[in-house]
Formats: C-alpha cells, sequence, structure tokens
C-alpha cells in the first residue's frame, strides 16, 4: 500500500516511494484539483478528482476531506 504525498521522505516516515508523476501546488493550465479524504475508522485515504465523488465519500462513508492536496494534469 502506499501513500500519495508530495513529500520526497512520505511526510517524515522516513518511507522512499516510487515517483508517480508531477503535480502543481496551484491551478496552471486547466490542472484539476486532486481531493484527499480520510476514512478514521479504517485509516484508509481516497483521492479523486471529481466532486461528487469526494461528497458521497463523504456522505456515505464517513471520509473527512483534507482539502486539495495539489492540481494534476488529467492530459499530457
Amino acid at each position: 500500500m502506499y501513500f500519495r504525498t508530495q513529500s520526497s521522505v512520505c511526510e517524515g516516515l522516513g518511507v522512499a516511494g516510487t515517483l508517480l508523476g508531477y503535480v502543481a501546488a496551484e491551478a496552471l493550465c486547466d490542472a484539476q484539483p486532486l481531493y484527499r479524504l480520510y476514512a478514521p475508522g479504517s485509516g484508509d485515504h481516497f483521492y479523486t478528482t471529481s466532486v461528487a465523488e469526494r461528497d458521497n465519500a463523504i456522505t456515505a462513508y464517513g471520509y473527512q476531506s483534507e482539502g486539495i492536496v495539489a492540481y494534476i494534469f488529467m492530459r499530457p
């Protein structure tokens, strides 16, 4: 299991990971927000670019929004 983060040391855990791509810290050139959610009961993290999917995860499954973690490009 991998935790998606912008940190090169996995948010302080010192665990090396694999580069999946590049993100922007702000909305640039049609970049879409990437939302991160957290499920306190299971410790699970969920990522989506869909507002509807984000809202459903909160309403139906008890996830908590952790906000926008980055902006991603949906196409090259």
